[in-house]
């Protein structure tokens, strides 16, 4: 039932930023075809006026994508689980810790699908500078000793990678709770809920801050250590803000 609410969740959210992800590349393919096309003839492109234009729009873009997941974050849950639709999800025959599991896993998906797609504009954008002073024969050459050294790796090297892998994604899930934790907290009141989910959001980052300031006075020469020891505050994090999450929103529920 997990998959089926998560499917659900996904394309109302996909149907809105695919767009978006799809323009962000395309105008990093455009600006890639005009820089080429400069270096070609020895063309000087910065100072062309559609080029400050397409920046902008490539800018703004990029900008409604980081507005739209953080509104999905938040959107999503309020909407769908403190507000009116609450009242159908949660007659559903599935369990609260499934509906706010949805909520978060299908947040993380779009989360790191921007990621992504952010990661293939600046290669692209970065690439359509450095192709007119570089030979193309170079990233042929590249890609081959990173592949070469991506094979020598050590055991240890390659765990080490998926740990720092791991903690990375436990770290965005941990921001996704945290805003769930703070609008379960906010929800108890009939008044000013999102003003106490926005108090609550900033109690909650103080005092992880002090905690991550005494924790960082444990900080090891191995970095495999630190990752793994901050996997494991992660995980912890996460049990925490769900575990507060589902009690509130099962046993103290307020949808008026």
């Amino acid at each position: 039932m997990l998959g089926k609410l998560m499917k659900y969740d996904l394309k109302s959210m996909l149907k809105t930023i695919v767009p978006l992800w799809l323009t962000v590349i395309a105008l990093s393919v455009i600006f890639a075809i005009k820089y080429w096309g400069g270096a070609a003839y020895n063309v000087d492109m910065g100072n062309d006026t559609v080029d400050l234009i397409l920046f902008i729009i490539l800018f703004s873009v990029a900008l409604a994508i980081v507005v739209m997941n953080i509104l999905f974050i938040v959107q999503r849950f309020w909407n769908g689980l403190l507000k009116e639709e609450g009242y159908l999800m949660f007659t559903l025959p599935v369990t609260t810790r499934s509906l706010i599991m949805s909520k978060a896993l299908s947040a993380l998906v779009i989360s790191l699908g921007s990621l992504l797609v952010a990661t293939i504009s600046i290669s692209i954008f970065s690439f359509s500078f450095i192709q007119g002073a570089i030979h193309m024969g170079v990233f042929a050459d590249l890609w081959i000793e990173t592949k070469n050294a991506l094979l020598l790796l050590q055991p240890s090297e390659i765990g080490e990678a998926i740990v720092f892998l791991l903690a990375g994604v436990t770290s965005f899930l941990n921001g996704i709770y945290q805003v769930y934790a703070s609008m379960a907290i906010g929800q108890l009141s009939n008044r000013n809920r999102f003003f106490l989910s926005f108090i609550a959001f900033v109690g909650i980052t103080v005092v992880l801050s002090m905690f991550a300031s005494l924790t960082d006075m444990f900080v090891f020469s191995n970095s495999l250590v630190n990752s793994c020891i901050s996997l494991l505050e992660n995980v912890v994090l996460l049990v925490i803000f769900h575990g507060m999450t589902e009690v509130l929103l099962t046993r103290k529920l307020n949808l008026e």
